[in-house]
């Protein structure tokens, strides 16, 4: 990229920012200053405000707030960051603005630590946040018509020959999913699972994405790809019909004010967003008026004297304890709370402590929090270097594959290490079943790179014909995964 071009989007991103500066003291900023991306953290800050600037500016978060928590800064340091601290408890990062050349896509991404890699692949559809909400012009084109179907329709072109309807709900087919011409245009039913779904229209063998549908990503050829969302959450709320308008804000969109808006429906308000499983926080806001949802008895607080509503999507999980029954106080905390250390009160049963969560399908890392005190879990053998010369324990929730390497009977320790942890060197142990070593994991669609860590020697995958080079000429394997 040009310096002419740079300095233009830095003057562009500096009056972004500077509507961020306009906020409390107590909230941090980001801007720039002398070719470099500055973070302010105060203390205390707000935590809405922090999240605000975690989910606006793609920081990574789970890293920021257990520095944060411990007061540790090697993670950012190793990423190029200047650290410093003060003695109020106020922190500043400091890291060249100017440091990276390349595709402003790519450095917008580049801004802030681990972004470098990306498993996105046009026509996989990859789950940026937690949450997708459908944006259609007045003439919507898809209909939800129960859990697991809906109905697509396309209202030009209703003098073509044939239509035909593709995506990545059936691997991009280009003769199986024939469209029905009515009066109303061409019509399909498909059965779909609950998630994020990409597709075209076929029409007299032209490519065309959806004209009615406002959400888009590049299909990888100088096109688009429509994007749908099957719902599996409906919000509502009671009342308030007075008001012009309403919006659904949680963590899961980082608590945007006019992010997701709600339909007035009758006498009240609802709306249908489809959420990845876990656990989330949320309330109905109308011009700085924030409200929980008064028909949900699930709530926290909010940190100001009121209440958050909580939705939870999945299975949930028994966490245990076992002992410390002299105990006062027993947390469970982890990266879904942000590492709070008072995030799950954990409940107290006859031989030790319990908490039930629903943390989503994943791989989660947890500590539990005794009388203050920061421990593993006892009970299990999994656990991870947390970066810092510490280590947490870590869970594995509903693993959709199975790594799997043959033979190597003689080694005593096999690592499985790669881009979904951060090509960490201690990363998972793989256990040893007669003379295979397994791990099974959670991964999202995508490409995932990956090696084993053979007695501390990194090794491709022998069992896998894919891989790519890396930077230095030892090569990864790679691992796609889909959603269909």
């Amino acid at each position: 990229m040009e310096a002419r071009g740079l300095r233009i989007w830095a003057g562009l991103l500096c009056l972004l920012l500077s509507v961020i500066e306009l906020n409390a003291q107590s909230d941090p900023v980001c801007y720039i200053a002398n070719g470099k991306l500055v973070v302010e953290i105060p203390s205390p800050y707000s935590q809405r405000a922090l999240d605000s600037l975690i989910a606006d500016f793609d920081l990574n978060g789970p890293e920021l707030r257990q520095a944060l928590a411990t007061g540790r800064w090697d993670y950012f340091q190793m990423n190029g960051w200047k650290v410093k601290t003060y003695r109020n408890g106020k922190v500043r990062l400091r890291r060249n603005f100017y440091s990276y050349r390349g595709d402003l896509d790519d450095w917008l991404s580049m801004l802030f630590v681990n972004n470098s890699y990306n498993p996105f692949q046009p026509g996989i559809p990859y789950m940026n946040e937690p949450y997708g909400v459908n944006r259609f012009n007045r003439r919507r084109s898809v209909w939800q018509t129960g859990d697991s179907t809906a109905v697509f329709v396309l209202h030009e072109f209703k003098e073509a020959r044939e239509v035909l309807l593709s995506g990545s709900f059936n691997g991009w087919k280009t003769a199986e999913d024939k469209m029905l011409k009515t009066d109303s245009g061409w019509v399909i039913e498909k059965k779909l699972r609950p998630g994020k779904h990409l597709y075209k229209f076929i029409v007299d063998g032209v490519w065309k994405p959806d004209p009615q549908n406002l959400l888009q990503e590049t299909d990888g050829y100088m096109g688009e790809n429509s994007i749908y969302y099957q719902t599996n959450t409906r919000f509502s709320l009671e009342g308030f019909t007075d008001r012009n308008e309403f919006y659904l804000s949680g963590d899961f969109c980082g608590w945007k004010e006019r992010e997701i808006p709600m339909t007035k429906q009758g006498n009240g308000w609802e709306c249908a967003v489809f959420l990845v499983d876990g656990t989330y926080e949320y309330k109905f806001t109308s011009a700085g008026f924030w409200v929980e949802d008064q028909r949900n008895p699930l709530k926290v607080s909010d940190q100001n004297g009121g209440y958050n509503s909580v939705i939870q999507k999945g299975e949930p999980v028994v966490f245990r304890l076992k002992g410390f029954t002299d105990a006062k106080r027993v947390y469970l905390s982890g990266s879904f709370v942000n590492w709070n250390p008072n995030g799950i009160a954990m409940q107290r049963v006859a031989d030790g402590w319990e908490a039930e969560y629903v943390p989503g399908k994943g791989t989660h890392y947890y500590k539990f929090v005794v009388d203050g005190k920061w421990m593993v879990d006892p009970a299990s053998a999994d656990s991870i270097d947390d970066g810092m010369g510490n280590r947490n324990s870590y869970l594995i929730h509903e693993p959709n594959h199975e790594f799997v390497l043959k033979g190597f009977s003689e080694a005593k320790e096999v690592i499985l290490s790669g881009t979904f942890n951060n090509w960490t060197e201690s990363g998972f142990r793989m256990k040893r079943e007669g003379n295979l070593w397994k791990l099974a994991l959670y991964l999202p669609p995508g490409k995932h790179l990956y090696k084993f860590i053979i007695d501390g020697k990194w090794t491709l995958d022998p069992g896998n014909t894919l891989w790519e080079d890396n930077e230095v000429g030892t090569g990864n394997s790679i691992l796609w995964m889909y959603d269909y």
